[in-house]
């Protein structure tokens, strides 16, 4: 009778040896079994067969992972005499592997599918995840974290880059939990950036502030806002600027798929930025939501998590390099917004929008790159540094109060 079982679950959670364990108990009750893998999955060289980290194996059948449709073509060969078909690391077979599986199962054929439901950034892998979905019968398996010892349910890359498929063992990757898993590739985890310093300094006495933080969801712009409007209650009449999402026509697109957008999402950002800083050169005192070197920041925290390519990065810092900062110049004024890691992501939780699709290690990935832009270009500006983990400016009134104070105080 046909049956597609699914058998998923993090490296090292013992799927293969799941796999071949069942395939003895199904061959001991008569039933023959046809196994495939991927010719990809070299980890134990090109052997023809499947391979347990705890050493067992069992004969199986190369395929080429673009030709998923060569297994019918196998399994008429064998004279049709295969109840079974067991496929491992189903996740490395193009999209055309869930029509061979639906069609196997018209034959009436049993079908097992096993493989990482998840790639190393916690996101879903291949087709893997449609044929869960398919599967009348799932096995979900777990391993142990590498760090902790907890329960994992992924897995973390240690080593390589930003490529989807990276066939390695346990020198590349590791079980872990959602506490411990990291996104970032050893080649990249320790990548020192010299981060840009080309814009001048402003000339004349109008007050010029940028707001900047530790990460989205801190609070900049409620900050900008509430700001400008207690300066304006102190008679210093300023104009606020903000940062203008709504109009890039490429972020939504960026998230959904960031292979063909994201680089291009970054570029309008700065450009906006540019264009807005330099337009309030001649307006008198200013206000700007986000600065242009956050933008930067941005983009050199999606390479270190793998979600920029180190191509798109370069062709990004060469366009931030391109720009005429002499008509961005710095401000007098930046100030800066703290926040804890567990408040982060508290807020980052509590406001995300409905198109984003991003992990609590890339608010902490983004914090860790923005205080080492702080860092570097600290003794160089006037900086106003504010923790908000207890500061609710939003709604509360001596909030607001406590942060213009604090303002004043660094422009006199």
């Amino acid at each position: 009778m046909a049956k597609l079982t699914a058998v998923y679950g993090p490296m090292f959670a013992g799927k293969t040896t799941w796999i071949i364990q069942k395939i003895g108990e199904l061959e001991k009750n008569g039933q023959k079994c046809l196994v495939f893998k991927p010719r990809l999955d070299d980890r134990y060289g090109k052997e023809a067969k499947l391979h347990s980290h705890g050493g067992l194996s069992e004969k199986a059948i190369l395929i080429d992972e673009n030709k998923p449709e060569q297994m019918l073509g196998i399994w008429a060969e064998k004279n049709e005499q295969h109840s079974v078909v067991v496929i491992d690391e189903a996740m490395f077979f193009t999209p055309k592997i869930v029509d061979v599986v639906k069609e196997m199962m018209a034959r009436q054929l049993e079908v097992i599918v096993a493989g990482l439901d998840t790639n190393f950034r916690r996101e879903p892998f291949g087709v893997m995840p449609h044929l869960i979905k398919l599967a009348d019968e799932k096995e979900v398996l777990h391993s142990n974290c590498y760090i902790c010892g907890g329960i994992a349910d992924y897995s973390a890359r240690l080593k390589g880059g930003s490529a989807n498929i990276e066939v390695g063992a346990d020198d590349v990757y590791q079980p872990a939990c959602l506490t411990c898993h990291t996104v970032c590739p050893e080649s990249s985890k320790d990548f020192s950036f010299i981060f840009p310093d080309l814009r001048a300094e402003r000339e004349g006495s109008e007050i010029s502030i940028e707001v900047g933080a530790d990460s989205l969801r801190t609070g900049k712009t409620t900050a900008v806002q509430v700001i400008a409007e207690g300066l304006s209650k102190h008679g210093i009449k300023i104009e606020a600027s903000y940062e203008d999402w709504q109009h890039n026509p490429f972020l939504k697109k960026s998230y959904s798929d960031p292979v063909k957008n994201f680089l291009e999402s970054q570029k309008w950002f700065v450009h906006r930025k540019w264009e807005q800083i330099a337009s309030s050169v001649n307006k008198g005192a200013y206000i700007q939501d986000v600065s242009p070197e956050t933008d930067y920041c941005y983009a050199a925290t999606n390479l270190r998590l793998s979600r920029m390519s180190k191509k798109d990065f370069d062709e990004y810092d060469a366009y931030y390099r391109s720009l005429d900062w002499s008509k961005a110049p710095k401000p007098g004024l930046l100030v800066y917004l703290e926040v804890g890691d567990k408040e982060l992501i508290r807020r980052a939780q509590e406001s995300r929008r409905e198109f984003e699709t991003v992990e609590p290690d890339y608010f902490l990935m983004m914090k860790k790159v923005n205080r080492e832009w702080l860092s570097a270009i600290g003794s160089k500006r006037k900086v106003l540094i504010v923790n908000t983990d207890n500061l609710d400016f939003a709604n509360d009134n001596n909030a607001k109060n406590e942060l213009v104070e604090r303002v004043l105080v660094a422009l006199s």
